[in-house]
C-alpha cells in the first residue's frame, strides 16, 4: 500500500506530498492575511484576524496532525500573523511584546494566538478525546506503539514538551495514561490549553520589571479588555480610529508612543509609553 496519501486533507506521512501541501495551505493563508493589512481601518483588521484569519485557519491540523509534520507551515503562519500585528500597530514587535500579543485577551494578550506554540497541546487533547471512539472502531487501536512510524511515536514527544510548559502539579503522565479509563482524565485534557496559556502569562509578569509589572496587571483587570472584546462599529460607536487603536494596543504591550518631555499641563515628566497621558490629573485629551 502506498504511503503517500492525504486522509481528507491531513497529511498523512511525512513524505515530498506534505511539502506541496504545506505551500499550499500558506499561499492560501498569504492571500487572506495580505487582505487584513489593506483594509482602512486596524481595528476591524484586527478583529476578523482575531476571529476568521488567525490561528482557526490551522486548528484543524493542529488538532490532527503531529507537529513535526507541519512545523514550518505552523512557524511560517506564526511570522505572518507578527507581521500582520506589527503592520496595524505600526511598530515593530519584540519578542517579549509578541508572547504578549499571543495570550487570549483575559490575559492581557491581544487574542492573535500562535499555532506553534498551542499545537503540542491541541494535538494532545484531541488524541486524548478521540481515544475511546478510535478503540470503538478498532480494538487494536493503540495509542502509541513501538513502530519507527511519526503517527505512533509523535504523541510521547507532544506531551514531554507540553509538560516542559507547565508546573509538576499540572504536568501529564506518560503516554500510557491515556490507556486507563477516558472519564478519568478528559477534565484535565480539556483544560490543558489553557493551564499552558496562564503559565506564559506567569512567566511573562515573573520576568518583567516593575514598570511592566503594573502594566501587565492593569491590563488584566476587569473591563480593561471590553474594547478589545467588542464588535468595532461605527453605529455602536464601538470602532476606534487608527491613532486610538495604536495608543491602545501600544499601551497594551508596552510599546514606546512618544519621545520623553515635560508634560504642558502639569511639567511632570511625559513617559515614553503613554502612561501619564492616560493619567494626567490636570486635564488632557480623549481617554479610551
Amino acid at each position: 500500500r502506498h504511503r503517500n496519501r492525504l486522509l481528507t486533507t491531513i497529511p498523512f506521512m511525512k513524505v515530498p506530498i506534505i511539502d506541496e501541501f504545506i505551500q499550499r495551505k500558506l499561499q492560501e493563508i498569504t492571500e487572506t492575511l495580505d487582505v487584513l493589512v489593506e483594509l482602512p481601518n486596524p481595528h476591524v483588521a484586527h478583529y476578523v484576524l482575531r476571529q476568521a484569519a488567525g490561528v482557526c485557519k490551522v486548528q484543524y491540523l493542529m488538532r490532527t496532525t503531529p507537529v513535526d509534520m507541519i512545523r514550518p507551515l505552523l512557524e511560517e503562519f506564526d511570522q505572518k500573523q507578527k507581521q500582520v500585528l506589527e503592520q496595524l500597530v505600526g511598530i515593530e514587535l519584540n519578542e517579549t511584546q509578541w508572547m504578549q500579543a499571543q495570550l487570549p485577551i483575559k490575559l492581557g494578550g491581544c487574542g492573535v494566538r500562535s499555532a506553534m506554540e498551542g499545537a503540542d497541546a491541541a494535538y494532545v487533547m484531541s488524541r486524548a478525546m478521540t481515544l475511546e471512539p478510535c478503540q470503538k472502531v478498532d480494538r487494536r487501536y493503540v495509542v502509541e506503539g513501538d513502530t519507527e512510524d511519526e503517527i505512533f511515536i509523535a504523541l510521547g514527544g507532544a506531551v514531554r514538551r507540553v509538560n516542559m510548559k507547565l508546573p509538576p502539579e499540572q504536568q501529564l503522565g506518560d503516554v500510557g495514561a491515556m490507556s486507563c479509563e477516558i472519564s478519568d482524565i478528559k477534565k484535565k485534557y480539556l483544560l490543558l490549553n489553557r493551564w499552558v496559556e496562564e503559565e506564559t502569562a506567569k512567566r511573562l509578569h515573573d520576568n518583567a520589571l516593575q514598570w511592566d509589572q503594573a502594566r501587565l496587571n492593569s491590563v488584566k483587570a476587569p473591563r480593561a479588555r471590553a474594547w478589545l472584546n467588542g464588535v468595532p462599529s461605527s453605529s455602536g460607536n464601538t470602532k476606534l480610529s487608527r491613532e486610538e487603536f495604536q495608543s491602545r494596543v501600544g499601551r497594551r504591550l508596552g510599546l514606546v508612543l512618544c519621545e520623553e518631555m515635560a508634560c504642558p499641563l502639569c511639567h511632570q515628566t511625559m513617559d515614553r509609553f503613554g502612561a501619564h497621558a492616560e493619567s494626567c490629573v490636570c486635564g488632557g485629551d480623549f481617554t479610551t
